[in-house]
């Protein structure tokens, strides 16, 4: 016995049943429901990993800045806090 669950005779055995409970006649219908159920799933979750992810802000290069020692964003020298990465800064 093959390892794995859906084996060609797994599949012959379903398909065959499928047959039985919903008809010949009705089989179209079914399949068709099924690709739009799955579309609309695929749709959805593409949506949700397509949101846009949040580019961080870098503060404008000024010839007297810092950097972050977390991310490395510029930023003036006057800053608490890196607007990159919101870690603090190290005292000037």
């Amino acid at each position: 016995m093959g390892a794995g669950l859906l084996q060609p005779g797994h599949l012959l055995v379903i398909l065959v049943l499928v047959l039985i409970v919903v008809g010949p006649g009705k089989l179209p219908d079914v399949g068709s429901a099924l690709g739009r159920g799955l579309r609309e799933f695929k749709r959805t979750t593409g949506e949700l990993s397509a949101e846009p992810a949040v580019a961080p802000v870098v503060a404008p290069l000024v010839s007297s800045s810092r950097t972050c020692d977390h991310c490395h964003t510029p930023a003036p020298l006057n800053a608490c806090y890196c607007s990159g990465c919101g870690h603090p800064l190290a005292a000037a």
